[in-house]
């Protein structure tokens, strides 16, 4: 059984070795590629965890696919992030309707090598990232200007909402959360960082 590998951070110059031994193309373009399309669900999640990451400075460290949060703050603060938009990468007729995935889940145990038999929500604090507006068509998701942030704290929904899988916009806004640009998510952070101590 092998150790797992450890990520090395790369640049995107980095070549793909052809059978000759020769550059076949390089990593980024292999990231323009695949990951051009920022407004597709999947990659949008990523982008969302980013731009998350970005705020509370611990973007330099790897992403992690497997981890019962998506991010650990400076702090200590386990971090689930959650995304949604108003318009999608595909043919619309009408905006979106807003909810975000809260379900419990099963996590991952390195040692026993086994998915846990409970489920349940595994962060300290939720971020929910709203990209766009229900009044526009435009949206980018490279200007922040088009994300509006929410934060929640976990024993909220444990709370309220136990078993619940998805919440829309209007039920975040009954139970508290608040909500902020992304100039103010790592002050909105700091208050659960506050609990951890």
């Amino acid at each position: 059984m092998s150790e797992p590998i450890t990520p090395i951070r790369k640049h995107g110059n980095e070549p793909i070795i052809g059978p000759c031994g020769g550059s076949v193309t390089t990593l980024i373009e292999f990231w323009q590629w695949s990951a051009s399309n920022i407004l597709d669900n999947t990659l949008r999640g990523v982008f969302a965890e980013f731009l998350v990451a970005c705020s509370l400075g611990v973007h330099h460290k790897h992403r992690v696919e497997w981890e019962p949060f998506d991010l650990l703050s400076n702090e200590g603060v386990r971090i689930e992030v959650k995304s949604a938009a108003y318009v999608q990468a595909w043919e619309q007729n009408k905006f979106s309707t807003i909810s975000f995935d809260i379900s419990p889940t099963s996590s991952w145990n390195k040692q026993t090598k086994r998915y846990s038999e409970t489920k349940q929500r595994r962060s300290d604090l939720y971020i929910f990232c709203l990209l766009g507006s229900p009044e526009s068509w435009d949206v980018n998701p490279l200007n922040l200007n088009h994300w509006t942030f929410f934060t929640l704290e976990t024993t909220q929904l444990d709370a309220k909402l136990p078993t619940q899988k998805r919440i829309s916009l209007s039920r975040l806004d009954s139970l508290g959360a608040k909500k902020c640009n992304y100039s103010q998510l790592a002050d909105a952070v700091l208050p659960a960082s506050v609990k951890q101590d």
